[in-house]
């Protein structure tokens, strides 16, 4: 019997990927999507057997999305999809849910299907607990060092010579860390908007112009603006899909 599915990842070429990988097993995708709210919305207007979910989106990721969906009344049953990070896969692969580790290839996609599941709500609020706890970064400032989650730092930028991490409230903490070394190791979190600054991808809600022509990005939950240079403005616009 033929499978419905739907499929939420913000790259259209992981999508269309995974889309060619299903036909043959016999899935049908009904929807697409490239944000947690688009998998939200979608689930209202179609009932499917899988949904395939990105975990790294900007707006809305996939793992927040999910403790939403597991709400509704008739959810489908989830596989999570990432492109790196140890920590996420061996969290997921360790609850009642499915992953996908990108590039995706047939024989993972059919593995992935045969163990996907429903996810209790109990499930999915453990998964998520355990993924936030290591999506962290240790932010040494000074003599002293503390844990940050990755949600809380809002950006990196750099002024005066030295590096600042903003977070929540809007406040910044004076950091050890380069901006390059933070690029490097973190880029799976971090988009560089500027040669001064890096800014949280899943925080980012839109570019907009501010006075004197300057392009900047939103942040939820923030009121800081932070500037996008014409160096990096073609990437930071594909990134949130906004022409």
């Amino acid at each position: 019997m033929t499978s419905t599915a739907i499929i939420v990842d913000d790259e259209p070429l992981a999508r269309q990927r995974l889309n060619r990988l299903l036909e043959p097993l016999g899935v049908e995708v009904v929807a697409m999507g490239e944000n947690g709210r688009d998998a939200i919305n979608l689930l209202a207007d179609h009932v499917v057997d899988l949904l395939f979910l990105d975990i790294e989106m900007p707006l809305m990721n996939g793992l927040d999305a999910a403790r939403k969906i597991v709400e509704m009344e008739r959810p489908p049953a989830i596989i999570f999809c990432t492109a790196h990070d140890q920590f996420a896969i061996d969290a997921v692969n360790s609850s009642a849910s499915a992953y996908l580790l990108k590039p995706v290839f047939e024989e993972d996609v059919s593995n992935a299907i045969s163990k996907a599941q429903r996810v209790s709500k109990i499930q999915m609020n453990t998964l998520y607990n355990d993924v936030e706890k290591a999506e962290s970064i240790l932010i040494r400032s000074g003599k002293e060092t503390s844990r940050k989650l990755v949600s809380e730092i809002y950006y990196f930028r750099s002024y005066e010579k030295n590096v600042y991490a903003g977070i929540q409230g809007d406040t910044e903490i004076l950091v050890d860390y380069t901006l390059k070394h933070i690029a490097l190791t973190y880029e799976q979190y971090f988009i560089r908007t500027h040669n001064s600054s890096l800014v949280n991808r899943g925080l980012i809600t839109r570019l907009l112009q501010a006075e004197g022509g300057q392009m900047v990005v939103g942040l939820s939950g923030s009121e800081v603006k932070l500037p996008v240079s014409r160096r990096h403005l073609v990437q930071v616009r594909e990134f949130i899909r906004r022409d």
